[in-house]
């Protein structure tokens, strides 16, 4: 069964800098970016277990062609996206304080 996505806000505020920084790379690799993401988050919706989990009931996917982790969490009826970071960034701060 296909799950709904929740974006939190600090997951949104960072796919908006993201889309903006990559159309400020190049035109049109913004509308790329986020078709990878579209790929990535119904890969999520309809197999959430299928990602490895990295703290907790914390799971990440990796998106295809573009540096970044999807970190969210499987609920009942929703899948929570906390976070979408770049595979450079250390990612243990960011899960240890999401208690």
């Amino acid at each position: 069964m296909k799950k709904r996505i929740i974006l939190s806000e600090l997951s949104q505020r960072q796919l908006t800098e993201i889309t903006i920084w990559y159309n400020s790379r190049r035109a049109g690799l913004g509308p790329v970016f986020l078709a990878s993401l579209d790929r990535i988050m119904e890969r999520i919706s309809k197999f959430p277990a299928q990602f490895p989990i990295s703290y907790r009931d914390y799971r990440q996917a990796l998106m295809d062609r573009f540096p970044y982790r999807i970190f969210y969490r499987e609920e009942q009826q929703e899948i929570q996206i906390l976070a979408v970071l770049h595979v450079s960034r250390d990612h243990d701060p960011f899960l240890k304080r999401i208690q």
